[in-house]
């Protein structure tokens, strides 16, 4: 198995003490068991700078703009009275300030991969009508998934996905290369992984889907739909 074997490089991924983290894991830590204090092997989450500062700086703007986040993510709370949103706003920002208090999350700059951005801009359209707040939603979610994967493949940091909700809005511009979910070491290396996953924990023994997905260049590899951003995905299916 040579040094650049996706395969290998998974595998190394899954004992990685910081992870970059998808969007989705932060607006649905209302549903996470939370610890009251970190295990020494728990991983912390790289946050982008961008979202951060949104959760850490209260306002009315601030909140409005989370609570828009947080519909976008989970379109049944349109369906839910405001007090019930506005409500689980506040357990998903408290938990946002557990996981800082327990140093479980670091901040990162925003960075920006010309190519990357391109093809996150293309991936993600702007969804915005005639609210700003539709602009600043769609803003955020791009400027947020272009400093992940400009991270991660600049580094080769891997990311922590919850389901399958990254990949699938990257498919049509990133080559995807899933991992058989059967392979022995795999199933090891998750279980391993799933124990360290506070607050990712699932609940009443039913397991949250989630995915780690590494970034890989994909230089002297002749994959179109990869080449303009030299990106190929690899992840692990639960």
């Amino acid at each position: 198995m040579s040094r650049d074997d996706p395969l290998k490089k998974l595998l190394t991924a899954f004992d990685s003490k910081e992870f970059l983290v998808d969007i989705h894991h932060l607006l649905h830590l209302d549903e996470a068991d939370m610890p009251s204090e970190r295990p020494s092997d728990m991983p912390i989450l790289l946050v982008p700078k961008c979202i951060n500062q949104i959760f850490t700086t209260e306002s009315s703007a601030n909140d409005e703009l989370l609570e828009e986040l947080l519909k976008w993510a989970r379109p049944s709370l349109h369906k839910d009275d405001p007090n019930t949103v506005r409500a689980t706003l506040r357990t998903v920002r408290s938990r946002y300030a557990m996981l800082r208090e327990l140093e479980a999350i670091r901040e990162i700059p925003d960075e920006v991969d010309s190519e990357i951005e391109k093809l996150v801009a293309s991936a993600l359209p702007s969804r915005a009508r005639s609210q700003s707040i539709n602009r600043r939603v769609a803003s955020m979610v791009r400027q947020y998934t272009t400093t992940v994967l400009t991270v991660a493949k600049r580094t080769g940091t891997a990311i922590l996905a919850r389901g399958r909700s990254l990949i699938h809005s990257l498919r049509s511009h990133i080559a995807e290369l899933e991992i058989p979910a059967k392979a022995d070491k795999l199933i090891s290396k998750k279980a391993e992984l799933g124990a360290r996953l506070l607050p990712f924990k699932w609940k009443g023994g039913k397991a949250t889907k989630w995915f780690v997905v590494i970034v890989l260049a994909t230089a002297g590899l002749q994959i179109t739909a990869a080449s303009a951003a030299g990106l190929l995905l690899a992840f692990a299916d639960p």
